[in-house]
């Protein structure tokens, strides 16, 4: 009785340590998805779109970086926050 009694107490203070242990690991790992997730979050171009921005687009659906690509394009679509318009880009003047 006592030596079983001994390894009661034994098995419940591992079970402890390993309730432990997968405690702070699973923290550990919610806290790193959590870094995880905002880091995407502020790369989300929608986000950009909502403080002002426009995404530019070709008629492909590629996204215009440049004046020049804007230019070769000829139509191009502005992405802003509440919808889409088309546009079409006019010679320099």
């Amino acid at each position: 009785e006592r030596r079983e009694r001994g390894l009661r107490e034994r098995a419940g203070a591992l079970d402890g340590r390993a309730t432990a242990a997968r405690g702070s690991g699973a923290a550990a790992r919610r806290a790193k998805l959590d870094a995880l997730a905002f880091a995407l979050a502020a790369h989300d171009p929608q986000r950009l779109v909502e403080r002002g921005y426009a995404l530019v687009e070709d008629d492909a659906g590629e996204v215009v970086t440049s004046a020049a690509e804007a230019r070769a394009a000829g139509r191009v679509r502005l992405g802003f926050s509440d919808a889409a318009v088309h546009a079409r880009i006019e010679p320099d003047r």
